[in-house]
């Protein structure tokens, strides 16, 4: 066996080989939120930004089977630190206004 037969081997039909493809939804819904909440709260997105984050995601062309086709990552993850940004240029999380600065003096 070729390494190119290895790899296409590992592919499911999706034309993927990540773990994540291998996953039954109720399994990777599971996966998400347990690593969500263990995200330590000050680093944590709000649930309202994290919510419009997502939303925002969902109408991505570049999203797709909740991975981020620009950078590569678990859009869900990456919406709920607070310290990521949307890697578009000009990044389409900048359109979400935060409450807590637009309440702080």
């Amino acid at each position: 066996m070729t390494h190119s037969d290895s790899q296409n081997k590992n592919r499911n039909s999706s034309g993927c080989n990540c773990r994540k493809m291998e996953l039954a939804p109720e399994e990777y819904r599971t996966i998400m939120d347990r690593h969500i909440r263990h995200i330590d709260e000050s680093l944590r997105t709000p649930e309202a930004i994290y919510q419009k984050r997502l939303e925002l995601c969902n109408t991505c062309p570049y999203q797709q089977n909740k991975m981020c086709r620009m950078c590569g990552c678990f859009v869900e993850i990456r919406a709920s630190r607070k310290n990521m940004y949307c890697p578009l240029i000009p990044p389409a999380w900048e359109r979400i206004s935060d409450p807590d600065k637009e309440n702080s003096p």
